[in-house]
């Protein structure tokens, strides 16, 4: 596990703080989790992130906080639904890639059938002895 001291020039802190603002996520299930967790009682402040915060309010991460100020969703849940949309996103381009990949081969199918190959012959080795 990344140990998280909650101060901003950990290393770890930074990238979870990182993550929970460009996710807009709390914890790994909720908020509930810096609540219940020892990092609640190991920090200077004994709050919870202020990368939890929707926006930034007074009372926001404070012992006092109020859960509507705060991103409801964890982390792990936000993460799976962007894996799930771009997962979605790369099947939905293979199948784009596929289906052109089918209509250009029976285009050449359909060209190639109107051409007349009377004028055509078939080349082997005693023709270019």
């Amino acid at each position: 596990a990344l140990p998280i001291s909650g101060s901003l020039s950990d290393p770890g802190s930074r990238e979870v703080d990182e993550i929970q603002k460009k996710l807009g996520c709390c914890g790994v299930r909720n908020y509930t989790d810096w609540v219940d967790g020892s990092w609640h009682s190991h920090t200077i402040n004994a709050s919870i992130p202020e990368s939890c915060c929707i926006t930034s309010h007074a009372n926001c991460t404070s012992d006092g906080f109020h859960p509507k100020f705060l991103y409801q969703k964890g982390c792990q849940t936000k993460l799976h639904q962007q894996l799930e949309l771009f997962l979605t996103y790369i099947f939905w381009c293979a199948i784009a890639s596929v289906a052109l990949q089918l209509l250009a081969a029976i285009s050449d199918c359909v060209l190639m059938g109107h051409q007349s190959f009377r004028d055509y012959r078939i080349l082997d080795s005693e023709t270019f002895a």
